[in-house]
């Protein structure tokens, strides 16, 4: 059992209940983040022109996402492969994929606990916290399940617009432009676990 946040009694199936519920929003959650680089190897391969299985090699051989990104990066800026709409597009891409990696990284590296506070707004959930801190001090701004649930929702989106731009640049009859896919990268909010904007006219 994971550490526990307060002296409340629970009946051991709200614990495993929550458990459950934070545990399939987690994984859904780093599921789509792998999709995100998966669909960035793809663009590195697009760019370089490299066979699929090399780039793929090369783009996975760092083991940090942003020496990742330095790649690709690196490669956007010598490619003639790519018309000047699929370089804007990938650009601010990569950049929006760097700012979501960090709530990626609040939830490789936080503690798992049980909130048993009943003045908590979390009690008798499952939450994720910062090691750095006093837990009563982290669970103020902890990783819920809903929170889990917006990223998962911006990373699922962040992962089609990659797919969407890259299929016009090998030709996909129904591609959407890397125009378009553009205006939809800007509506998403910088932050991995806030709600979409407004879409724009």
């Amino acid at each position: 059992m994971p550490p526990i946040l307060g002296k409340e009694s629970f009946h051991h199936t709200e614990w495993v209940d929550s458990q459950r519920e934070f545990h399939l929003a987690y994984g859904q959650a780093m599921a789509q983040w792998a999709l995100i680089e998966e669909r960035l190897s793809y663009w590195f391969q697009d760019t370089t022109g490299l066979p699929y299985e090399m780039a793929r090699a090369m783009f996975f051989s760092p083991r940090v996402f942003q020496a990742r990104t330095d790649l690709l990066e690196a490669a956007i800026k010598h490619s003639f492969r790519l018309c000047e709409c699929s370089l804007r597009f990938i650009k601010a891409a990569t950049t929006k994929a760097g700012k979501y990696s960090s709530f990626r990284n609040h939830l490789a590296h936080g503690e798992q606990t049980f909130d048993a506070r009943p003045e908590a707004p979390t009690f008798k959930q499952t939450i994720l916290i910062s090691g750095k801190l006093a837990p009563e001090k982290a669970a103020e701004t902890a990783i819920t399940v809903d929170r889990l649930k917006l990223a998962t929702e911006r990373y699922r989106e962040l992962a089609r617009l990659l797919m969407d731009a890259t299929e016009f640049v090998n030709g996909g009859p129904s591609a959407t432009h890397p125009e378009e896919c553009l205006r939809l990268l800007n509506e998403l909010p910088n932050q991995a676990d806030l709600p979409r904007r407004a879409p724009t006219a």
